[in-house]
């Protein structure tokens, strides 16, 4: 029952955060002006993650565990699903030649799916904990 719980809680968590990265990187990118696409992407990325980790530490996981231990996993696992994604999303669409659209929501559903694993297992080490 706690699992259908902190799974349930991890998708709303996750849609939450998703939609909030959506409008993340246009806000950012319109603050810095079109010669700062980089700058825009790599601070929305930091900025993304980290209510990423927040929502998940207080309302999915309710962790009490030292924090930084927690989020050093946490960008560990952030940034391996972020390479995984884009060589995925690589593959998919330059060698499989897949649609991008397509491409995209495969590269998107299992980052979640991985997220959710990485960050169940590794990141709050729930599954070992209860």
């Amino acid at each position: 029952m706690i699992r259908n719980r902190i799974f349930f809680r991890a998708i709303v968590a996750g849609m939450a955060v998703t939609t909030f990265a959506f409008f993340c990187f246009p806000y950012i990118y319109n603050l810095f002006g079109v010669n700062h696409i980089f700058i825009s992407l790599i601070l929305s990325t930091v900025i993304n993650v980290n209510v990423s980790y927040f929502s998940q530490r207080l309302f999915v996981y309710n962790s009490e565990n030292f924090w930084l231990n927690e989020y050093i996993r946490f960008w560990g696992n952030s940034i391996l699903i972020i390479i995984l994604g884009n060589v995925a999303l690589y593959f998919l669409v330059e060698i499989l030649f897949l649609d991008g659209f397509i491409s995209n929501f495969i590269v998107v559903v299992g980052s979640a799916i991985l997220s959710f694993v990485l960050h169940y297992l590794i990141t709050f080490k729930y599954g070992s904990q209860k």
